[in-house]
């Protein structure tokens, strides 16, 4: 069983937990604040890539109100109040239910905290855009990139405020918390060696990195490029633009 404690969450300066618990290598970053095309709008916990709903997330010890498709949304989890996350790896289905197949995460909060905290971050990416390789590369296909350096970009904001206290002469306790934060987009389109992503021909820039049907350029004999495209089908056969290449792509179903 690995863990995480609190030390690690102030010596890198994370804000949000999933920003640090998905560095760990038994998890894999699953919609995190990286992720944008596919993503559900939260960030996920995944277990040796097995999937976010094979991976039991517990705070204290609890199961968590997951979100959408039996996934739990662990930005809700106050980076400010965890003492330690706990991530136990292999199937733990005997133990906790057929969601923990992949295993378990268990954020641990201070549910003794005393007093008023406050934290503030603030925090962007900057990038200077002179990578000689791959702007060569989109010289010589015509295609357009930012140059220059790119200043602060992404920028993040963040305000967290926690307040605890006993009462009932230490019969009880409360914590609340209450966070606010701001995040600019930071698009492929703004790096250079990022920012062309192919049409679905594979001819220009313009198109999406997610495209479901995988496709192939194809070239004439001189080696110059066609506009026709190929696209694998989901049953395995080819099915190619209007030429006479589409003789030239068949394969079998298995």
């Amino acid at each position: 069983m690995a863990e995480i404690n609190q030390e690690e969450f102030k010596v890198t300066g994370a804000t949000r937990v999933d920003d640090l618990v998905n560095q760990m290598p038994q998890l894999s970053p699953y919609f995190d604040s990286f992720n944008n095309n596919g993503a559900t709008g939260y960030p996920t916990a995944s277990l040796r890539n097995l999937g976010d709903n094979r991976t039991l997330v517990l705070i204290n010890g609890q199961r968590v109100q997951p979100g959408t498709a039996f996934a739990v949304d662990i930005s809700q989890v106050p980076a400010g109040l965890v003492k330690r996350v706990d991530i136990l790896t292999g199937g733990a289905s005997a133990v906790y239910g057929a969601d923990a197949v992949a295993g378990v995460v268990n954020f641990i909060l201070d549910d003794q905290f005393e007093g008023f905290q406050v934290n503030a971050g603030w925090s962007a990416y900057q990038h200077d855009n002179n990578n000689s390789y791959v702007q060569s590369k989109m010289d010589a296909r015509g295609f357009t990139y930012p140059t220059g350096n790119s200043g602060f970009d992404g920028k993040s904001r963040n305000i967290d405020l926690i307040w605890g206290s006993s009462f009932a002469d230490g019969a009880g306790h409360a914590t609340a918390w209450l966070t606010w934060r701001k995040n600019d987009p930071l698009f492929q389109g703004q790096r250079d060696y990022s920012s062309c992503a192919l049409n679905a021909g594979g001819t220009a820039c313009g198109g999406s990195g997610t495209a479901p049907d995988p496709n192939f350029l194809i070239e004439d004999a001189s080696g110059a490029y066609q506009y026709d495209y190929a696209h694998l089908l989901s049953n395995g056969h080819w099915a190619a633009g209007p030429s006479s290449f589409y003789s030239l792509f068949s394969i079998s179903s298995g």
